[in-house]
């Protein structure tokens, strides 16, 4: 279990995130200082998929951050989903662990994040 508040930064400045839900392998995190119509959740959930030589574990984090659009009326919701998939008989966690920084590392450079939202492949 993670701990209790996470703290995620993004533009320099730092969010708690308090636990309010945990249902099995998956746990709900919000940020407590937040107007209601500006909430921000991240979802962690992990789930077994496939059977025998196929099985996998798929773990993912689910960032949820309510905003409001341009028209300062209307509502929206910008949603990232992380997810991993994985053997269950993995004997380690390193070439798993080096993929993820490899992605991570490629999406920290601005113009590689910017590029995948304005829809470049």
């Amino acid at each position: 279990m993670l701990t209790d508040p996470i703290s995620i930064t993004g533009n320099g400045a730092a969010e708690s995130f308090a636990r309010v839900d945990v249902s099995g392998r998956k746990a709900v995190y919000k940020v407590l200082a937040r107007a209601a119509n500006a909430e921000c959740f991240v979802t962690f959930n992990h789930q077994d998929v496939g059977t025998g030589i196929t099985a996998r574990v798929r773990d993912q984090m689910r960032l949820e951050d309510h905003i409001t659009l341009s028209d300062a009326v209307t509502p929206g919701m910008n949603i990232i989903n992380v997810s991993v998939d994985h053997p269950v008989s993995q004997a380690s966690d390193t070439a798993l662990l080096e993929a993820l920084r490899k992605v991570t590392k490629f999406l920290d450079v601005t113009a590689n994040a910017q590029a995948l939202i304005d829809g470049q492949s």
